[in-house]
Parts: C-alpha cells; structure tokens; sequence
C-alpha cells in the first residue's frame, strides 16, 4: 500500500478517532463517513463532532466536515476529490456525511476501515482490504480482518478468520468503574450543553 492510496474510515466516535488519527499521523490519505447525527461517549475527543460544528480537533488532528450532496449520483467522484484535496492541502481529514457509504463504490479506495458493534452493510467488496474493529464482524465473511478492540491481552489482535470477542454492553473497568461510568437518557429528545 502506497501513502497516496485512499483509506475510508466509516464513522468517527471517540474510539475510531484514535484510529483515525494514528493514520493520519503515519502520513496517509483518509476520507471519513459519518452519519447525519453522530453519537459519541466521548464528544470532546471524538472527530465526528466535525458534523455538527464544521470542523473538530483532537490533538493535532483536525477534521473538516465536507458539504457535498451525494444526491448526484453521476458525478459523484468529481464533486468528492476537489473538496478532499482542498482539505488535505490545509492537513486536515476530510468528513462528508455518508451513512450508506455512496461514495465508497465512486472513489475506490484502497481500504476500507470500520468501528462499529454491528454490520449495517460493509462488505469485502468495498475495497481491496476491509478491515473491522471490533465485534459485529466476521473475518473472512463480510471483511478481510477483523481487530480486536476489548480490553485484555486480546486487544490488538488481527483475526483472519472468525469474530472479536462480542460486545457486552458493558463500558471496560477504569478505577473500579464499568457500567457506572456512562449515564443514559431515560427518553428521547435533544440535549443541549449549557456552556
């Protein structure tokens, strides 16, 4: 794989912005796709808060939320590559809200990567390489690789054939913690930070 190659990252939640950002970092070309209304644990350290205000910043890194409408089905790789190249050149990581990953059959990437607890459509045939992170995937299946993302001695793993651990529900203990550490809306709405 050459660093001009493009990478796909499908979803940009706290723990694929770590991802997101050791690429970035190592020098290669990303293209994230988010949802229309991302959610994240940790909004502060997640890039697809990029959706919402226009731009996020995790350390160094910097994501740029894309406005190009995909309605066009045509003519989508000419609307995406001016923009993504517009954004690189600033050395920030492109983000275009993509739920169903349109583009991906447009611009051909060389990989694509996901996070996420279930499959909602990522196939082998997106790229060359499909890589998941995580549980909700199988090796050999609907991706290529799957890596471990559970805490443990497993975490890191690379799966060539079968599934990660699955998910429990259950946030990983940090200072005695697990579960008590993530609160939960007991309905529906909009929440707005104060400050």
């Amino acid at each position: 794989m050459k660093k001009k190659d493009l990478i796909v990252v499908r979803g940009a939640g706290d723990l694929a912005t770590g991802t997101i950002h050791r690429l970035k970092k190592a020098g290669f070309r990303l293209l994230v796709l988010e949802a229309e209304h991302p959610a994240a644990i940790r909004r502060q350290v997640a890039l697809s808060e990029a959706v919402y205000a226009g731009s996020a910043r995790v350390e160094d890194v910097e994501a740029v939320r894309m406005d190009v409408d995909l309605a066009e089905k045509k003519n989508r790789k000419e609307l995406l590559e001016p923009e993504m190249e517009r954004i690189w050149k600033k050395d920030g990581v492109p983000v275009l809200v993509d739920p169903a990953g349109l583009s991906i059959a447009a611009l051909r990437p060389a990989v694509v990567a996901i996070l996420a607890k279930k499959n909602l459509g990522t196939t082998k045939e997106m790229a060359p390489l499909v890589i998941a992170l995580g549980p909700g995937f199988t090796a050999g299946e609907d991706v290529d690789v799957v890596i471990e993302t559970k805490r443990g001695h497993n975490l890191g793993r690379v799966i060539r054939s079968g599934s990660a651990v699955p998910n429990t529900g259950i946030p990983g203990i940090i200072g005695g913690y697990g579960k008590e550490r993530v609160m939960h809306a007991q309905a529906e709405g909009i929440l707005r930070n104060a400050a």
